[in-house]
């Protein structure tokens, strides 16, 4: 038998099976690095296994892994291996211009993947009616075009990562001195050893290479076009009677023939459910934390935190002994946002998600309804078909018109106000490295707090990954399966009126059905629905967001100021002086709170008699505000004339918060402000002479001199600064 015939023998199984493997093959571009870079140190020719680095360069981002070599480190930490998935954006030099290629491939991946899905959805609604127009305008001329366009940007993968990176890494040879450099390599396949100049003749060896993708683009290039040449075959050579059929029994599986248009939309509605309860983000931590006294002796921990985020809540795994001395514990709990202040910037984004996928439910919900029973159509009108077309169409509407749709673009421009410093601690200000713009990524960050002077210090190792989760995921695919479901559903009758050269006809519908007003009652409510989900639902959930505050430490200021008064009277015997004192009528610059108050009063004897004297007194009774707690003054009492001042006096606590203390507003801060006993009110002074005259005839005395001093501090003006 001649090749060519046994090749035409295989050709319908060829042309079939192809487009599937070339979508296995395109799913692999989309999950392997194009290129990658290895350095290592070799000392007498063996390679350090301590300083083993590399880099692997994916489309949109790259991955670098080196050897976690910590002195102190018995736990096995970081499983030995340090790993970091960062973004090509704004990084200079070598890496910004091989971000460069990987945004090239990174489009043309995306247009394959797009253009492979869209054949394989078409080619498997209409498998059992295969297009067949004319010669030129059929099935497998059209997926034979398709598969050679994939095979073109296949090559073109092939050659940009053979040219472009080869330019990239013989360019950084330029910045070497020829002497200092040995066993050079140029292209895509290179490296160069670098002599560290030491006794032991250690060697810095860098070497680059094309990665898995690469390879995958070259197979991807033959089976692609494999595939477009023996679909394009049939241009020229008929169907052959002696050409084996796809499948050996000449019709397939039975499950194959089957109508999948109700298992499409039912796995719609399934990846709502799932986008409604599963977490849509996750963030986890991991610590290495290596701690020595000034003895030299060390203790090592390692602890594990993560953050689960719903729309609805938030799941925290937490390990105390992070933040403070002595082991801890690991506890996980469930809250709202409205408890997780680090989360101040991506709470709303997650929050904003509730009312669009509980809009999705209630439309879920009622397409379920329709499809249960027969009951429901029955009562309120319509067939299953057109209200599952409907229902399906409006979440459609909701996920692709709601903010899920740029939950992706959300993210990554609040994420990086939120994750550096992430910590369920207030004043831990540990700062993670390397994580903006980046909706998912992995970085690695190491502090050492210590000093000079001492043996003491702390090491923190840090890992931190984070991206999106179930949630997410699951309403990536549901646009995928309604488009398939439509493909199922449509796809044949489209072929068969192109086949049979005639127009397409959508659905009939009865008008007499679908005016009855339980029908419009349905519509009008799961329009209303769709529209909540789509517009006005993300005005009601930012209206009544339980999004916490943004806390900051706060700098207090006040200000203090008095009201004084002093004065003398003369007072003839049994003559009462009183003294009232309102702090409300003081006025301005007497400030709101009053917080000392003092009182000073004395007497001498005025008159005197001209041979004996008795000594002159004062009595004094003192009423303050109610409520004020005068522990301390003595507020009735006698005293004898002299030089001498009674002082009075009762003041207030004022409770000012700690400067480590955190709040979200300046006022918030300002209404931790406390003053215990404040002194507010009407304050009286009454103090009564007693004039005691001489014992001889000639001893006359009529009066006595009181003296007083009366001074009120308040406090007020509060004032906050942000400190952090």
């Amino acid at each position: 038998m001649q090749l060519k015939e046994v090749l035409m023998a295989q050709r319908a199984r060829v042309a079939y099976w192809s487009p599937l493997l070339v979508l296995l093959f395109i799913g692999l571009l989309n999950v392997t690095p194009f290129a990658g870079t290895a350095s290592t140190v070799e000392v007498d020719g063996e390679a350090s296994g301590e300083n083993m680095n590399s880099v692997d360069f994916y489309p949109d981002d790259y991955v670098q892994t080196q050897p976690f070599t910590e002195d102190n480190d018995d736990e096995g930490a970081f499983e030995g291996e340090i790993t970091e998935r960062l973004t090509y954006e704004n990084k200079g030099d070598v890496v910004g211009e091989i971000g460069e290629i990987g945004r090239q491939l990174s489009t043309r991946i995306a247009v394959m993947t797009a253009l492979s899905l869209f054949m394989c959805v078409v080619a498997f609604s209409c498998r059992n009616h295969q297009l067949n127009a004319n010669r030129f305008m059929n099935g497998r001329t059209l997926t034979g075009l398709g598969l050679a366009v994939i095979a073109l940007f296949s090559m073109l993968i092939v050659i940009t990562i053979l040219g472009d990176f080869a330019d990239v890494q013989n360019n950084q040879l330029d910045e070497y001195d020829d002497d200092d450099i040995k066993d050079v390599n140029e292209g895509a396949w290179g490296g160069l050893s670098i002599p560290m100049g030491d006794e032991m003749e250690s060697v810095f060896i860098i070497s680059w290479a094309p990665g898995a993708l690469f390879w995958v683009s070259l197979m991807l290039v033959l089976v692609a076009a494999i595939g477009a040449g023996t679909n394009l075959s049939y241009l020229r050579y008929e169907p052959e009677q002696d050409e084996r059929p796809v499948w050996s029994d000449e019709k397939g599986p039975d499950w194959f023939h089957l109508d999948w248009t109700k298992a499409a939309f039912g796995a719609v509605a399934i990846a709502g459910m799932v986008a409604l309860f599963a977490p849509w983000y996750q963030i986890d931590q991991e610590w290495f934390v290596s701690e020595t006294d000034d003895s030299g002796a060390y203790s090592n921990s390692t602890h594990e935190l993560a953050w689960t985020m719903t729309p609805f809540s938030v799941s925290l795994t937490n390990d105390t002994g992070l933040f403070i001395d002595g082991e801890g514990e690991q506890t996980t709990e469930k809250s709202s946002y409205s408890e997780r202040y680090e989360l101040t910037e991506t709470s709303p984004i997650l929050m904003g998600l509730r009312a669009p996928l509980v809009c999705m439910l209630l439309l879920t919900l009622a397409w379920g309804a329709f499809q249960a029973t027969s009951h429901v159509t029955e009562r309120i009108g319509g067939s299953k078909e057109h209200w599952s077309l409907i229902l399906m169409t409006m979440i459609m509407a909701v996920v692709l018109l709601s903010n899920v749709s740029s939950f992706e673009k959300d993210m990554t421009r609040n994420l990086e106000d939120d994750l550096p410093e992430l910590s369920p601690a207030l004043n831990f200000t540990f700062q993670h490295s390397n994580t903006d713009d980046a909706f998912s990524g992995k970085s690695f960050t190491q502090r050492t707090e210590g000093s000079w002077f001492s043996e003491e210090r702390t090491v923190r190792y840090a890992t931190m990954e984070w991206g999106p989760s179930w949630g997410y995921y699951a309403i990536q695919v549901i646009p995928f399966l309604f488009i398939s479901a439509l493909c199922m559903r449509f796809g044949p009758e489209v072929v068969e009126t192109f086949n049979l050269n005639e127009s397409f006809n959508m659905p009939s519908v009865d008008r007499d059905v679908w005016t009855a007003k339980p029908v419009i009652a349905v519509m009008v409510a799961s329009l209303l629905v769709t529209v909540i989900g789509v517009g006005p639902g993300q005005l009601i959930e930012n209206l009544s967001s339980s999004a916490p505050e943004e806390l900051h430490q706060w700098q207090l200021d006040y200000e203090y100021e008095e009201y004084f008064d002093e004065g003398s009277k003369v007072l003839a015997g049994q003559e009462t002086h009183v003294l009232t004192y309102d702090t409300s009528e003081f006025g301005t610059p007497y400030l709101e709170n009053t917080i000392n108050v003092q009182l000073l009063f004395r007497c001498d004897e005025g008159d005197q008699g001209i041979s004996t004297d008795f000594s002159d007194e004062i009595t004094w009774d003192i009423t303050a505000p109610d409520g004020v707690n005068t522990t301390g003054m003595t507020l009735s009492g006698t005293k004898v004339c002299s030089n001498s001042w009674t002082q009075e006096f009762v003041q207030s606590e004022v409770i000012t918060p700690d400067p480590e203390t955190y709040a979200s507003t300046e006022q918030s801060y300002i209404d931790l402000v406390e003053i215990i006993n404040p002194l507010d009110g009407v304050w009286t002074l009454s103090i009564t002479a007693t004039v005691n005259e001489g014992s001889d005839p000639f001893a006359s005395d009529s009066n006595l001199n009181l003296e007083y001093m009366v001074e009120f501090t308040s406090i007020g003006e509060f004032t906050a600064e942000k400190a952090n």
